[in-house]
This record gives structure tokens, C-alpha cells and sequence, in this order.
């Protein structure tokens, strides 16, 4: 089935036990914070929680925010010999949120100006204001899964110690 919003899936399975798991994602987690300064570069590298069912967290941003940095959210199951942890990132629901007011504003104004004839509908430039934001979209699209690459690559070091 295809989903018209962009996410990851995956399953990650150890031998470890489930407290050994979650004491190395919580090395790596502290609790969220509402403001946070721009130049604090001591702090871990992921913000969220942890409990035994499960956990969920967000890259802390260096620097700058990044819109295109995945949310993420995973639970354990535990068997005989270890545990198996499916994960899941997702854009956050923010970055979803103003992406479909910016779209539905953009075209309806666009709309609103060709049906009111106050725009030609030959020009180069209604061609241009009618593609922009599908190139924006392409470029967010493909900037959440590289990153999206990069945050799988860290959890399989978090987790596995690979």
C-alpha cells in the first residue's frame, strides 16, 4: 500500500535485554525542554522518553532547527534470547501541518487571482508560481530522507553498539 505521507518502518532485533537496550537509548535522550539555547552543544543528541514499552524522541538541532529531522517513535517486544524493537520516523506533525495551510494558501490565492482575471494564464511566470511550490516539496522530500538515513544509521549504533 502506498502512503501519501512520508514514513519509515523497520525492525531492529538484539540479543540484549530489554533494560540493556533502554539504558543505552537513555544515555543518548534527555527530557524535552521548551526553549533551548542555540549555542548549548552540551546536552545528548536526542530529546524524548523512554519506558518499558516503548520510546519516543527527536534529534536535538545544532546550530538551527531542521524541519526536515525525522520524529521518532519505537516499542520493544522481548523474547527468549533478547528483544526486537520496531521503530517508526515520521516527519513532525508541525512541518506537516503548516506544509498543507502553506500549499492551500498558495494555490488558493493563485486561484482566486486566474479566476478573477487578474493573472494571464500563458505567462512564464503563472508557469513558475504554479511549480515553485512543488519544487520546495521535492527538495523537503528528499532532505527528510537523507535524513531519515542518517537517523537510522545512529539508532543501529545506539542500539546494536555497531
Amino acid at each position: 500500500m502506498v502512503h501519501l505521507l512520508p514514513r519509515d518502518r523497520f525492525v531492529i532485533q538484539t540479543s540484549d535485554p530489554l533494560q540493556t537496550v533502554m539504558e543505552r537509548l537513555e544515555a543518548q535522550i534527555e527530557s524535552p525542554q521548551t526553549f533551548r539555547s542555540l549555542y548549548d552543544l552540551n546536552h545528548a543528541p536526542y530529546q524524548g522518553s523512554v519506558s518499558k514499552a516503548g520510546f519516543k524522541m527527536s534529534r536535538i538541532p545544532i546550530g538551527r532547527p531542521n524541519a526536515s529531522e525525522p520524529y521518532i517513535q519505537g516499542r520493544f517486544e522481548t523474547f527468549g534470547g533478547g528483544t526486537v524493537i520496531h521503530l517508526t520516523l515520521t516527519p513532525h506533525l508541525s512541518v506537516l501541518i503548516f506544509l498543507g495551510l502553506w500549499f492551500c494558501v498558495w494555490y488558493g490565492l493563485h486561484l482566486l487571482m486566474w479566476s478573477s482575471g487578474s493573472m494571464d494564464s500563458n505567462s512564464t511566470l503563472f508557469l513558475l508560481r504554479q511549480v515553485l511550490p512543488l519544487v520546495i516539496l521535492v527538495g523537503g522530500w528528499i532532505s527528510f530522507w537523507i535524513e531519515v538515513e542518517r537517523t537510522r544509521d545512529d539508532l543501529f549504533q545506539i542500539i546494536l553498539r555497531q
